[in-house]
């Protein structure tokens, strides 16, 4: 993401910046969120934990 443009979501509540999304099921995709995982903020320990272990699969797949 380019630098005004990465300052604009920074400035945006996730939820909002989401929503403004042309293809937000890619972007979830391409950032490692599930589709359906809840963006609000009151499920943000859940979204953390299942992003965290996507992350994780996702480097160690790297490491082999």
């Amino acid at each position: 993401m380019e630098g005004l443009e990465n300052i604009t979501k920074n400035d945006t509540h996730f939820k909002d910046w989401l929503s403004g999304q042309p293809d937000k099921d890619k972007c979830l995709t391409d950032n490692y969120i599930d589709i359906n995982q809840s963006v609000e903020l009151k499920g943000f320990e859940d979204f953390f934990e299942k992003r965290r272990n996507k992350l994780k699969t996702e480097l160690q797949k790297l490491q082999k």
